[in-house]
């Protein structure tokens, strides 16, 4: 397919994907109207996780499968929080500041919070030993990241 129907295609389905075409003289290769909306802030997604709380806290029916996505979106949130946390000091030779050696303490304390209620919620569906590889796949590398991070500084 070449790009000229990609780029037809992904008007006809309303998304904003970025084309194959080369970018004409003198224009930046992609815009920022390629990738969406900006990303919400750190108060945005925790106003969203409180919301999400007390629609399940609300429900009558599937409380089971709310919990799962709240532990789901908290997981994200951490997610989103250690990659910014890293993104700011992992690359920078100078040591922590006290309020920065805390949050990097609370943020490893959350991840390690996340990471035993997810193995809780696999417990009854996986193999302990399947359980333990996809655990560590989905939490050793930030761990370890963080950790060294927090610990070198």
């Amino acid at each position: 397919m070449n790009s000229g129907r990609l780029a037809d295609r992904a008007r006809l389905h309303g998304a904003q994907y970025p084309t194959l075409c080369p970018a004409k003289k003198g224009a930046p290769a992609l815009s920022s109207a390629n990738h969406g909306p900006a990303a919400p802030d750190r108060a945005t997604r925790r106003r969203g996780l409180d919301l999400f709380g007390a629609l399940a806290q609300s429900s009558d029916k599937g409380s089971s499968l709310l919990e799962t996505w709240l532990l789901a979106a908290r997981n994200l949130i951490n997610r989103a929080e250690v990659t910014a946390f890293l993104l700011t000091h992992a690359a920078t030779p100078r040591p922590l500041a006290p309020a920065a050696r805390q949050q990097g303490a609370n943020l490893l304390q959350q991840l390690r919070d996340l990471r035993d209620e997810t193995n809780t919620l696999y417990d009854s569906i996986l193999k302990p030993t399947r359980r333990k590889l996809v655990i560590d796949w989905l939490y050793r590398s930030v761990e370890h990241a963080l950790t060294r991070t927090w610990q070198a500084h």
